[in-house]
């Protein structure tokens, strides 16, 4: 039987209202509202797609740690820090395994590809190809999506990983 998935589309933000015409009559205090979606359509789990929404007053990770704290599954997630101990292993109740952004995770790259880093550049490629493979693939079948994945996306990440690890141990070892 598959695994929960959790959803979190977006980073946990302050979301505040814009145009107020007058003061409020007492303090206005920022916070963190979050979305969680268990999204199961599409998945191989039966059920409607639900979401919930939680807030706290700042981003530290005990917040998502006391959302989350019965949740075993996968966490669809953005880059925030916040969820960082979720992931470690030996978590109880049970692991959280991450199903990471590549949107997020292509940041960095495209930071460094700015200053021409031939690395980065490759790696922004990738990733762009990647996100251009999941555009087609959108709203078609799990299973349709999981082979259209194999077939061209993996060979992307393949190469991708590939690269970094050997400019990693060249750079280990004095080359790059």
């Amino acid at each position: 039987m598959p695994q929960p998935r959790l959803r979190e589309p977006s980073a946990a933000r302050p979301h505040v209202t814009q145009g107020l015409l007058r003061p409020w009559p007492h303090a206005l205090r920022l916070g963190v509202l979050e979305r969680r979606g268990l999204r199961q359509h599409g998945h191989g789990i039966d059920g409607a797609p639900a979401a919930a929404y939680f807030y706290s007053p700042d981003r530290r990770g005990e917040h998502p740690e006391s959302f989350l704290g019965g949740f075993g599954g996968i966490l669809q997630a953005d880059a925030y820090s916040g969820f960082g101990r979720l992931y470690e292993h030996g978590r109880q109740p049970g692991p959280i395994r991450e199903a990471a952004c590549w949107a997020h995770g292509r940041r960095n790259f495209f930071k460094l590809a700015v200053e021409e880093a031939p690395l980065a550049i490759e790696a922004v490629k990738r990733v762009d190809a990647i996100l251009a493979i999941e555009r087609e693939i959108n709203g078609l079948t799990a299973g349709t999506r999981l082979a259209a994945r194999a077939e061209r996306s993996r060979p992307l990440v393949d190469d991708l990983e590939s690269g970094l690890a050997i400019t990693a141990a060249e750079s280990d070892s004095g080359v790059a």
